[in-house]
């Protein structure tokens, strides 16, 4: 663009008058202009994505009944396992569903994790005889093709390496 912008002030009698020197500062002025411009549009776009990420996480989840063992393509909010007393819910299986938090899950027994997609998720190993009397206990879980955001999950040291190489880009903070 800025060498379509010097170009034109060739023609231009104001510009002419500074010879190469107006040529070449109306060929950066053009190049400016349209960096801020694509500048702009990166923003806005960047700006739309978080509301639209927004906007689907506060959409209404999908009434669940957490008795039930299987969930398929459903909008579940995990605040709505914890159970009154603290008992670890068991035996779960999600494919395909949209998981929300914020909640803090406490891994208990065997958990698979199969081609999932993790959004804002933290993960932290923690010692196996750890108390955790806050987190939602969570175990034999199968989590298949779901997309889960905003979710702490709480790793026990023994598994936490097959979980750093089964999901690489996962955010540990320990």
């Amino acid at each position: 663009m800025g060498v379509i912008t010097g170009w034109i002030s060739a023609y231009s009698e104001f510009v002419g008058q500074f010879g190469a020197i107006g040529w070449w500062f109306s060929g950066m002025l053009g190049m400016l202009i349209t960096a801020m411009a694509f500048a702009a549009w990166g923003r806005f776009r960047l700006y739309t994505a978080n509301a639209d990420y927004i906007r689907r996480a506060k959409a209404p989840t999908d009434g669940v009944n957490p008795i039930e063992g299987t969930f398929d393509r459903k909008r579940i909010r995990l605040a709505e396992f914890l159970p009154p007393m603290p008992v670890a819910v068991s035996n779960k299986t999600f494919t395909a569903c949209d998981i929300f938090g914020p909640v803090v899950v406490r891994l208990v027994g065997g958990t698979t994790f199969a081609n999932n997609e993790i959004c804002d998720c933290e993960f932290v190993a923690v010692k196996d005889g750890a108390v955790t009397p806050n987190a939602l206990h969570m175990g034999d879980l199968t989590i298949r093709g779901s997309r889960i955001f905003g979710v702490t999950f709480l790793v026990p040291e023994a598994v936490a390496e097959n979980i750093k190489q089964s999901m690489p880009g996962a955010n540990w903070l320990n």
